[in-house]
C-alpha cells in the first residue's frame, strides 16, 4: 500500500525524534518539525536540500549504498556521525535508517537523534569510572569484581599482589582456571552461597598458594549487579603475630607447669615426667627421653621416656663421649643413626642437649621424630629452655637428697655425741654405771604411756640421756668421796619424774 506525501508527513510528526526522508540521490523529500528545530531551519526550507550538506559524513558512505540501497539499521547500531546546523555549528548524532516506498519512489527514512547529552553523560561516566578505578587501583585493600560465571571482571593492584598473579593472568579468566582446586575450599562455598542467595558475608580465610605457602585474608563479600564484589585485606602478618603470641603463651604455661612440678615434689621422676610431656607437646615430636649421669660410674642411664613403641630405650646405658647421647653430654647432637635400642621405632630425626646446672652435666635430654624436622631458631631456643628446666629438676633432686643425707648424718652424730657424754658419766662413777640407760628406758616408757609422738620421743630420749650431765662439772673429790649413805639414801630410780608439754616441746622434771 502506498501513502501520499501529506499522509506520510502527518505520520512523521508522530515520531519523537527528528525524521528526514531522502531519495537515492540524498535529496530531502520530507522532514518533520523536530528535524527543522534540530537543524535550525524554518519550516519548508529542508525539502530539496542535500542531506550530504546536513550530514557531511553520509557522502563518504554513498559508495557503500548508504542511500542507494539502504538496509534497515536500528538506532544505536549505526556509526556515530556529526550533523551541521544552518548556522554551521555541528553536533553528534545517531541515525536509524528505514527504506520505504512512497508514491512509487524508493526512499529512505532517516531518524536523527542528537546524542550530545548522551555522549557527555558517557564521558562523565567514563571519567568517573576512571577516577573510581584509579582510586581502587591505589587502595591497599584488594578489590575484585567476580562475574556470575566466576570470571574476574575487575581486579586492582592489591588483588594481583595478594594473589601473586598479574592482572593479565586474572582478568577474563575464571577463579578455577587461575587457582585450580579452589572450588573445593570452604571460602568458595561461601562465595557460591552469596552468589546464589544474593546475600553479603564476611569471613577470615586461610589461603594456600600453589607453591604451598599460606596467607590469611579478611574477606567482605557483597552482591552487585555484575556478580560479587570482594574486598580483601591481607591479615597474614596479624595472624602470624597472634600465632606467635599464642605459641609464647603455650611455652610460658609449659614452663610454669614444669616449675610447679619441680617445686611441688621431691621425686625427680615425677618432675621429669612433666618435663617430657611438655617437650613432646610443645616441640611436636613423637618421643623424648632423659638419661641421667651416674656420678660414681660416669655412665648415662635411662631415667624417663615418653612416646616410644617399645621398652628397648629403657636399656640405654653408655659412657660420656660414646654414642649420640654420650656425645650430647659433652656437646649438642643433631644427627641420628638407627641403633638397636630404637630399632622398629621408625625415627628419622634426632636432637639432644646436655642437662647442665651450675656448670655440671647431670644428663641428656633426647628427642626423636618419625618425620624430618626443619626447626626454626625459636624452636631450638625453647628446646634449650626445656633442657634447662630438666637440668634444674635433676639438680634440685640431687641437692635435696644430699641435704637429707647430711641431716641424717648430723642427727646420728648428735645422738652419738650425747650417748658418748652419757657413757663418760658412767665411767666417772662406777657405782651408778648403767644408771643413765635405765632412766632413759623408764622415761621413754612413761612418755609412750603419756601419748607422746615419735618426734617428741626423740627429744625425751635426749633429755633423759643428759639428765645427769651436771656431774660433768662436779669434781671427783666431791663426787667420789661423798659418804655412801648420803649417795644411796635416795636412789635415782625412786625419784618421781614429771613429763609435760610446753609451747616449744617436752619438759622432763625429776623431783
Amino acid at each position: 500500500m502506498q501513502l501520499s506525501n501529506l499522509t506520510y508527513s502527518q505520520f512523521l510528526e508522530t515520531i519523537p525524534d527528528a525524521a528526514i526522508v531522502a531519495d537515492r540521490a540524498g535529496k530531502i523529500v520530507l522532514a518533520n518539525s523536530l528535524a527543522y528545530a534540530l537543524l535550525g531551519y524554518q519550516p519548508g526550507e529542508l525539502p530539496g536540500q542535500s542531506i550530504y550538506a546536513l550530514i557531511p559524513e553520509t557522502r563518504t558512505e554513498q559508495v557503500n549504498g548508504f542511500f542507494v540501497s539502504p538496509r534497515t539499521r536500528p538506532m544505536g547500531t549505526g556509526r556515530k556521525m556529526s550533523a551541521r546546523r544552518q548556522d554551521g555549528s555541528e553536533f553528534p548524532i545517531d541515525i536509524m535508517l528505514k527504506p520505504i516506498e512512497l508514491d512509487g519512489a524508493h526512499l529512505t527514512v532517516c531518524i536523527v537523534r542528537d546524542i550530545t547529552k548522551r555522549l557527555q553523560a558517557e564521558k562523565a561516566l567514563r571519567e568517573s569510572m576512571e577516577r573510581y578505578h584509579r582510586t581502587l587501583d591505589n587502595m591497599l585493600e584488594g578489590c575484585q569484581l567476580i562475574g556470575f560465571d566466576w570470571r574476574y571482571l575487575y581486579v586492582n593492584n592489591a588483588v594481583a599482589r595478594q594473589g601473586r598473579r598479574t592482572k593479565e593472568e586474572l582478568l577474563g579468566h575464571t577463579m578455577m582456571e587461575v587457582y585450580p582446586g579452589i572450588e573445593a575450599t570452604a571460602m568458595f562455598a561461601v562465595l557460591r552461597r552469596c552468589m546464589a542467595e544474593r546475600t553479603p558475608s564476611h569471613l577470615e580465610n586461610e589461603f594456600t598458594y600453589p607453591d604451598g605457602a599460606l596467607g590469611w585474608f579478611e574477606l567482605s563479600i557483597q552482591p552487585v549487579p555484575e556478580g560479587l564484589f570482594i574486598l580483601s585485606i591481607d591479615i597474614t602478618a596479624r595472624k602470624r603475630a597472634e600465632e606467635e603470641i599464642e605459641r609464647q603463651l603455650r611455652q610460658l604455661r609449659a614452663l610454669r607447669q614444669i616449675d610447679l612440678a619441680i617445686t611441688g615434689t621431691t621425686n625427680v621422676y615425677l618432675a621429669l615426667k612433666t618435663v617430657l610431656e611438655e617437650v613432646t607437646t610443645q616441640l611436636r615430636v613423637d618421643a623424648a627421653d632423659i638419661l641421667l649421669l651416674n656420678p660414681h660410674t660416669h655412665m648415662l642411664e635411662y631415667a624417663a621416656g615418653r612416646g616410644f613403641r617399645s621398652t628397648g630405650i629403657e636399656r640405654a646405658h653408655m659412657r660420656l663421649g660414646q654414642g649420640h647421647a654420650g656425645r650430647a653430654a659433652l656437646e649438642d647432637a643433631q644427627d641420628f643413626i638407627r641403633t638397636p635400642l630404637v630399632a622398629g621405632e621408625d625415627f628419622v630425626a634426632y636432637y639432644a642437649l646436655p642437662l647442665v646446672a651450675k656448670g655440671n652435666v647431670n644428663g641428656v635430654l633426647e628427642i626423636f621424630h618419625r618425620a624430618p624436622l626443619n626447626p626454626k631458631q625459636e624452636w631450638l631456643d625453647f628446646f634449650e629452655a626445656l633442657a634447662g628446666q630438666a637440668a634444674i629438676a635433676v639438680d634440685n633432686s640431687r641437692l635435696f637428697k644430699g641435704l637429707q643425707r647430711a641431716n641424717v648424718d648430723l642427727l646420728l652424730a648428735y645422738d652419738t655425741t650425747i650417748e658418748g657424754w652419757s657413757h663418760a658419766l658412767d665411767l666417772r662413777d662406777k657405782e651408778t654405771e648403767g644408771h643413765t640407760l635405765r632412766v632413759t628406758e623408764m622415761t621413754l616408757g612413761l612418755a609412750r604411756a603419756a601419748g607422746l609422738t615419735e618426734d617428741e620421743l626423740v627429744h625425751v630420749r635426749r633429755g633423759a640421756l643428759l639428765h645427769d650431765i651436771g656431774k660433768m662439772g662436779v669434781s671427783d673429790t666431791i663426787l667420789l668421796n661423798c659418804s655412801r649413805p648420803l649417795r644411796t639414801c635416795a636412789p635415782h630410780w625412786i625419784f618421781p619424774i614429771a613429763i609435760t608439754r610446753n609451747g616449744t616441746g617436752v619438759a622432763i622434771h625429776a623431783d
